[in-house]
């Protein structure tokens, strides 16, 4: 796989599960603000909570994790900066697995 290639498949990764994510988060804290209970909410939950996985989970960490006393988790900038950052990481992940599939699939030919 070329290198442009790949970097744009990394970046419509990132691009599409940073819509999501920040879609879904959307739809969860306005769900969960209303009080809704049922299985739509719970659903979005799961999903939201899967699509977070690594970086949105230093939201829970306290100030003195990074050696401050001041942390940035109510800024929705920041947030939206980290949702950025783990799209990457996903973007990432997802296309060196593909990268990784299609070559060993060009081997088995």
């Amino acid at each position: 796989m070329r290198p442009w290639i790949f970097a744009a498949l990394v970046l419509g990764i990132a691009t599409v599960h940073w819509l999501v994510y920040v879609g879904l988060f959307g739809v969860g804290f306005a769900l969960g603000d209303a009080g809704a209970h049922g299985l739509g909410p719970t659903l979005v939950g799961i999903a939201v909570g899967v699509l977070g996985v690594p970086l949105m989970y230093l939201l829970f960490l306290p100030p003195a994790a990074f050696g401050s006393s001041r942390w940035w988790g109510d800024d929705s900038n920041f947030i939206l900066m980290l949702a950025a950052l783990n799209a990457l990481v996903w973007g990432c992940t997802l296309a060196w697995l593909i990268r990784r599939r299609s070559r060993k699939a060009g081997e088995a030919a």
